[in-house]
């Protein structure tokens, strides 16, 4: 994509915007993909770790998702009626709209929009997370992805939570 008055229908100017940062910026982006009755804020902690350890974090939101917590609340509505098929064309156009193939990483219901990413084959690794409890960005993950090893994930008892972790060819090899 290269600018954001090209992006395709549906992407948000938000969205269009990270992508456009991403493809400046020559770094490998991570695609966050968030679960259901949640926004792309849910991952600012992760992006931030990823961030600091030298990627392009790109959080995009599904369909018609509120900017924020609060007009969420105010309008839960717009959560409903949304289709998995709906929700896996959305993230993927925002994917390709990226120069580079990212990593993909989501969590509970995002991670199964992961594994349909993955099949697709937009990216060149995925990461699904599952689990009840929230994950959470401490300084022993931020330490292990600056060393270019993957993040150990943790609920808030610092339990280890299940991932299924998927890799092909890295974008740059």
């Amino acid at each position: 994509m290269s600018s954001i008055a090209e992006r395709p229908s549906g992407i948000t100017e938000h969205e269009a915007e990270q992508i456009e940062r991403s493809n400046v910026s020559g770094r490998i982006p991570v695609v966050f993909i968030h679960g259901l009755w949640l926004l792309p804020s849910s991952w600012d902690r992760w992006a931030a770790v990823f961030e600091e350890a030298g990627f392009t974090a790109v959080k995009p939101g599904w369909p018609d998702d509120p900017e924020t917590v609060a007009d969420a609340k105010a309008h839960p509505e717009v959560f409903a009626g949304k289709k998995v098929g709906q929700v896996a064309d959305h993230i993927d156009a925002v994917i390709r709209g990226l120069s580079t193939k990212p990593a993909v990483i989501g969590h509970s219901f995002g991670g199964l929009l992961t594994q349909i990413i993955a099949g697709r084959g937009p990216s060149f690794a995925a990461v699904c997370s599952a689990g009840d409890a929230e994950l959470r960005a401490d300084s022993r993950s931020r330490s292990t992805a600056r060393k270019g090893a993957g993040s150990i994930a943790t609920d808030a008892n610092d339990r280890p939570r299940r991932a299924m972790i998927w890799v092909s060819k890295p974008p740059n090899e």
